[in-house]
């Protein structure tokens, strides 16, 4: 067990109460991790297997994303071949074992994506709903997931996020810290013009380092 593996066993074996005194003062980016791995060893005070067997669980099923991903995107051999492949990297191998968030949100992040091109193929709004609850879950448990997300956002065409952003009710966005410069892609454009023009700015949270904000149509605040 090495140092940050430590920090998690220690925090994860504290009351709830205790972790979240912590979190108000440091660390509150791996906050959501810690309340896991608490249950975790709530139910099973396994040691170091316990510490780590989530990671290892996680990154065997982002192997399986990735294969299934490499398979709708280009095909069988495509999908074995990333599948097989993703596991040899050195930062995989590195982090499939580690006691600590990254290998969960990976698998969160290939999670995602998959709801994400269901739901750009079949338009329906509980694989929409799935899809933000997912990446909402990878951004709380590391915010540097916020990144694969504004990619998903880039992947899209400018006109399909309008009008998709235009059957909403309510959105929520989770942005980058105020006082970070926009992105200034047709997507990022086009959701600031849509929100600015037909949606009221409902809540504001700030989140693990993120700025979080529920936009509403008239009325539906």
């Amino acid at each position: 067990m090495w140092r940050d593996e430590s920090t998690t066993y220690q925090i994860a074996h504290r009351s709830v109460g205790e972790i979240g005194h912590l979190l108000g003062n440091a660390d509150v980016a791996h906050g959501l991790y810690y309340l896991l791995m608490h249950a975790v060893f709530a139910l099973w005070d396994g040691g170091l297997l316990a510490l780590r067997l989530p990671s290892v669980l996680a990154m065997a099923a982002t192997a399986a994303g990735v294969g299934l991903l490499g398979h709708r995107l280009a095909g069988p051999r495509a999908g074995l071949a990333a599948g097989l492949v993703f596991p040899l990297f050195p930062a995989v191998q590195r982090y499939a074992p580690e006691g600590r968030s990254y290998a969960l949100v990976c698998a969160a992040v290939v999670v995602a994506t998959h709801l994400l091109l269901s739901a750009v193929v079949r338009l329906r709004k509980r694989t929409w709903a799935g899809y933000a609850a997912v990446a909402s879950l990878a951004c709380l448990l590391h915010e540097f997931a916020i990144l694969a997300v504004a990619a998903h956002g880039i992947e899209l065409p400018a006109p399909r996020i309008r009008a998709r952003m235009l059957t909403a009710g309510r959105i929520v966005t989770v942005n980058d810290p105020p006082g970070q410069p926009l992105d200034d892609t047709p997507q990022e454009r086009v959701k600031r013009e849509v929100l600015a023009e037909h949606f009221h700015r409902c809540a504001v949270r700030d989140v693990t380092g993120m700025r979080i904000v529920l936009y509403g149509r008239a009325g539906r605040c």
